[in-house]
């Protein structure tokens, strides 16, 4: 979030993780002077119900459709999907929470691993993508990570947003 902020983006940012991993985000956002705000599964006393622009929203992944709430409606051909082994990484009931976040998303990159605690993640990957029409809305491309056997990235790109 603060890297982005930095790159010039003052848009809305969601960021979707574990609850003890959202405080110290919190923390550390705060502390760099990036308002952040918990989300509705968080303690209400601690709760922002939204981020102003150029806020940054954290939310439960243990929420019912974690994220949603915050871009309901809204035009996301111009979003970022960034998933760098967080969604791989996650049980198989989470990663179906965000699967329409990142469905809707003009851009998606993703980094994985070929397995995580016994799931087969290139094949979930490909079985969703086929599944969710992802490659007739996207382009996609998937290349080896050098540095790290068995590591992937993933990017797709919305086909309307040009070449």
């Amino acid at each position: 979030a603060a890297v982005a902020r930095d790159l010039g983006f003052g848009g809305r940012h969601v960021i979707i993780d574990l609850p003890p991993m959202l405080l110290l985000q919190r923390y550390w956002l705060r502390f760099s002077g990036i308002p952040a705000y918990l989300g509705e599964d968080t303690p209400p006393a601690a709760r922002a119900d939204a981020a102003p622009p150029g806020g940054v929203v954290l939310e439960s992944s243990l929420a019912r459709a974690p994220g949603q709430r915050y871009v309901s409606g809204a035009d996301l051909r111009g979003a970022l999907f960034l998933g760098l082994w967080s969604l791989t990484e996650a049980g198989l009931g989470a990663r179906s929470k965000v699967w329409p976040l990142l469905l809707a998303s003009g851009v998606v990159l993703l980094a994985f691993g070929n397995e995580f605690d016994g799931v087969d993640n290139a094949r979930f990957l490909d079985e969703e993508l086929r599944r969710g029409g992802l490659s007739r809305t996207h382009r996609i491309l998937c290349w080896h990570l050098a540095s790290s056997a068995g590591h992937y990235y993933l990017l797709a790109v919305r086909r309307d947003l040009g070449p």
